[in-house]
């Protein structure tokens, strides 16, 4: 009787140790997903600013020449 509690528990042992192993590796294929959407997204958003940044240069420059080229004064 002994011989076969021992052996249900270095069973159930073994499937909780597969378990917790599947389990660790799905907690991290996610989170290396998550962090490449996140660097996808910080990359759009620094693309982002940098066009508006650009945009609002060559509006200022183009302003700028339009007022020096008119001379209102």
């Amino acid at each position: 009787m002994q011989k076969i509690d021992f052996i249900q528990e270095l069973i159930i042992q073994e499937y909780q140790n597969v378990f917790r192993e599947e389990f660790v590796k799905k907690v991290q294929e996610n989170y290396k997903k998550k962090i490449q959407a996140d660097k996808k997204q910080i990359t759009y958003g620094y693309q982002k600013i940098i066009s508006l940044i650009q945009r609002g240069r060559y509006c200022q420059t183009t302003y700028i020449s339009n007022l020096t080229s008119k001379r209102i004064f």
